[in-house]
């Protein structure tokens, strides 16, 4: 997916444009691997918002990278989570 999305700092409120790929492999033992890919890269109000704040891109990227990693470091489990109990559920719907 591809998105124009806010992004909240410590200085206010810009957008980056996001590209998020979502995987899901199958591996032994009947479970499968969801992988969560996040690539942002910056718009013009991402650019003129640093410009604004007297930031490098270098520094504003890295509080990017660190603010993204984070977030994804705890959703990404809780959403494989989610996904896992629908599947289990249709499954179990099928059994019936």
């Amino acid at each position: 997916m591809n998105s124009i999305s806010d992004s909240f700092t410590a200085a206010g409120r810009t957008q980056v444009n996001v590209i998020w790929e979502l995987v899901a492999e199958a591996i032994e033992g009947g479970r499968t691997r969801y992988t969560n890919r996040v690539t942002s890269h910056p718009t013009d109000a991402f650019m003129s918002f640093v410009d604004q704040h007297g930031q490098t891109f270098e520094q504003a990227a890295a509080a990017r990278q660190a603010a993204g990693g984070d977030h994804n470091r705890r959703e990404t489990p809780m959403f494989a989570a989610s996904i896992a109990r629908r599947a289990q559920a249709r499954l179990r719907g099928k059994a019936a």
